[in-house]
């Protein structure tokens, strides 16, 4: 695979948000940063996946002579990558009289900063030669355009010309994150299940608090059950190393999420920094908003971060232990398709819990023991469950307790024991509900829901084909003793957890509206449209500024049906 090679030139600011990160971050007062490359004030050097940043003194370059009678003129100049995957050269405006080099960098004609950092330049020049600026030719022959200040020209007469150079770049508030694909042209060349190999990188410069990563090698594939069917696809990232990313614990896989059918762009960002301020969750995922590339094509705004999985920073269980009792992390819900009953997936006896596969160990790799400890630990659990009693000695009650907070306060259909629900287990220990995951139709946003959200979500019903089916919850929120302890746990979280999501609703809302979602929905233009399993109630917010405000208000009403009803 070809690995694409750049030198960093840019600055992260230290501050952060809550929902960003531990800190507060301060939004910028303008709707879009204007970087200009010229003259940076940082630059870093790639030694490993992550930046660090440096500031050097910048001095300038004496000036030479010129003549006005110079007849020397450029008539052209436009960069490419130097590997070249970007569909169309950059065309710089050339102004004869003034004497002046400009082009801005727009989502429109997207040059990354890398690029821009070890391009190929097409200069066209009439009448003579031409010298760049001292530092704006790299090693290896290409050219820096965040060092280039100046273009020298020289006719026949040896008489010179200076034309000043300027590379501006308009990004947003969000990273962007830049794939490009080796060997594939259109992002539609992208399989499902098979990997294609990759180059990736994350360009932070108009994003406080977080830090580029330039381009390293991987592969993608898609991802997701029916979401891939739909126009904006999501992916999954395979890094050839492990690496920190936007802060993140370090590892290789990382997933895209398209929320195509979420248009307020954040459901799943702000579930899942719900589920961070809990402790009662073996591991909790993070995701991001980020503008996403593709061979230099806007994708549209995704969501950025972690999926669930064994792994030392994720959910760490015990990993690759022979005993039957070993870690176990399980996903719920699902259909036969081409699954085998007993070899792919098993149920628990009475059917509350269903089509249970293995995501830890593999399922290649489980063996017959750790199958049938598991099963039948599931099924006892179950049996507590029913009886009412004894089921503390199975399950974490806690996590139970919180996994339901967060699915009822979200009124998540989607992943209520029926499809993206994960339960894992560590060796000796209990049940333990999580991590969450699949939020996009959440908070009012499906179209199977109860349009007047004064139900238990988490509670099946029992009637054929019903989207949720009757399953352990429906029993633990019949139990006197499990529902004074949800009560408990309801209002000890309860205005934390609110005032939470609605600061994070703001924050991301202020990010995502300084010209992100007004570009994602250029891409996609789905205003008036119902797409995917968007609930038709929702889609009569036909503004991002209606979706936030909806978005706000189903918290505040659902929040107070709980405090009525629990």
């Amino acid at each position: 695979m070809k690995k694409r090679t750049f030198a960093i030139a840019l600055a992260a600011a230290l501050m952060l948000s809550s929902c960003a990160a531990p800190q507060k971050q301060t939004a910028e007062t303008t709707t879009a940063a204007t970087v200009t490359t010229a003259a940076p004030t940082a630059t870093t050097t790639a030694t490993t996946s992550i930046t660090t940043t440096t500031t050097p003194e910048v001095t300038q370059p004496p000036k030479p002579e010129f003549t006005p009678d110079c007849k020397a003129r450029i008539e052209r100049f436009a960069i490419s990558d130097k590997n070249p995957t970007m569909l169309s050269p950059v065309e710089y405006t050339i102004d004869n009289e003034n004497f002046t080099v400009s082009a801005n960098i727009t989502y429109d004609n997207y040059a990354d900063i890398y690029t821009l950092q070890n391009c190929i330049t097409d200069i066209s020049v009439t009448g003579g030669e031409y010298y760049f600026s001292e530092g704006a030719l790299t090693e290896s022959g290409s050219t820096d355009l965040t060092k280039l200040s100046y273009i020298v020209v020289t006719d026949e007469d040896g008489l010179k010309q200076k034309y000043t150079v300027t590379t501006s770049r308009t990004v947003y508030k969000l990273p962007i994150v830049n794939i490009y694909l080796d060997g594939i042209k259109d992002k539609s060349a992208i399989d499902r299940y098979a990997y294609s190999d990759m180059t990736f990188s994350v360009d932070c410069t108009g994003a406080q608090g977080f830090e580029s990563i330039p381009s390293v090698s991987g592969r993608i594939r898609g991802r997701g059950h029916s979401t891939w069917g739909w126009e904006k696809k999501p992916y999954k990232i395979k890094l050839d190393e492990a690496a920190s990313v936007l802060g993140l614990d370090k590892d290789k896989d990382w997933v895209l999420l398209a929320n195509y059918s979420d248009k307020s762009l954040m459901r799943n960002t702000v579930a899942c920094r719900l589920s961070n301020t809990l402790d009662s969750f073996a591991w909790s995922p993070t995701q991001y908003p980020v503008d996403l590339f593709i061979n230099g094509v806007y994708c549209g705004v995704y969501s950025f971060g972690e999926q669930p999985e064994i792994a030392k920073d994720r959910v760490n269980v015990q990993k690759d232990s022979p005993d039957a009792d070993t870690g176990f992390l399980l996903e719920v819900g699902g259909s036969e398709d081409d699954d085998v009953l007993g070899v792919d997936f098993f149920h628990t006896d009475n059917r509350l819990v269903n089509f249970i596969t293995f995501k830890g160990p593999d399922a290649e790799e489980v063996t017959e023991a750790q199958k049938d400890f598991i099963k039948d630990y599931m099924n006892k659990a179950e049996q507590a469950i029913l009886k009412g009693e004894g089921y503390e000695e199975y399950i974490d009650v806690k996590s139970f307790c919180d996994w339901i907070i967060i699915h009822e306060l979200t009124y998540n259909t989607d992943s209520c024991f029926r499809r993206s629900c994960y339960i894992n287990k560590d060796s000796g220990g209990k049940l333990k509900m999580g991590p969450v995951w699949d939020f996009d139709l959440a908070f009012g946003n499906c179209n199977v829901d109860n349009q007047d959200y004064n139900d238990w979500v988490t509670v099946g019903e029992t009637y054929e084909d019903a989207y949720v089916t009757v399953n352990w919850c429906n029993y633990l929120m019949e139990n006197e003793a499990f529902r004074a302890q949800l009560r408990e746990r309801w209002f000890e979280v309860r205005d934390s957890l609110t005032a939470e999501a609605l600061n994070c609703i703001d924050h991301y809302s202020e990010l995502l509206s300084a010209g992100s979602q007004q570009q994602n929905f250029k891409v996609w233009q789905i205003w008036g449209r119902k797409v995917g399993y968007q609930s038709w109630r929702n889609a009569n917010y036909e503004s991002f500024e209606e979706q936030v405000q909806y978005l706000k208000d189903f918290i505040t009403a659902r929040a107070r049906w709980i405090d009525e009803n629990i």
